[in-house]
């Protein structure tokens, strides 16, 4: 539990730093309690925004996690009004170091993903992708 209140502590006191601008969402993948699917969820405190997908059969969790990144990216670019900072909470370190590599990608939601990241920087969104631990009691996590 120590480790738990430290771990939400330096998560506030570092989201606390970010620009008051920023628009923040939380993502996740996982396997839906029905057998071979899964599901995605965006969760944006700011906009009361609250969202889940089941994926159709045979996605990877990672894949699935990418999906959300993406999902969450695309809410922030279809704005009337975008935002100046888009910052993405995932629990996915896979995803998101494989979103930032300059490596090629077989992956059709890591190609989408980087070309709306790209799209958001055109329109003069700056996008932040980070890491946070799961089960930790972060908010919104």
């Amino acid at each position: 539990m120590a480790c738990r209140h430290r771990t939400t502590s330096l998560f506030n006191t570092l989201d606390s730093s970010a620009p008051a601008t920023s628009i923040r969402a939380y993502t996740d993948g996982s396997k839906s309690s029905s057998p071979e699917t899964t599901t995605c969820a965006i969760f944006i405190p700011a906009l009361n925004k609250e969202h889940a997908w089941t994926l159709s059969k045979g996605f990877s969790i990672f894949t699935v996690e990418v999906t959300a990144i993406y999902q969450a990216l695309k809410l922030f670019y279809d704005m009337d009004d975008c935002p100046p900072e888009a910052i993405i909470y995932s629990d996915s370190s896979s995803a998101i170091t494989a979103i930032s590599s300059n490596s090629l990608s077989g992956n059709e939601a890591i190609t989408a993903t980087r070309e709306i990241i790209a799209s958001l920087k055109s329109s003069g969104t700056r996008t932040r992708l980070t890491w946070i631990p799961s089960h930790t009691g972060i908010e919104g996590n």
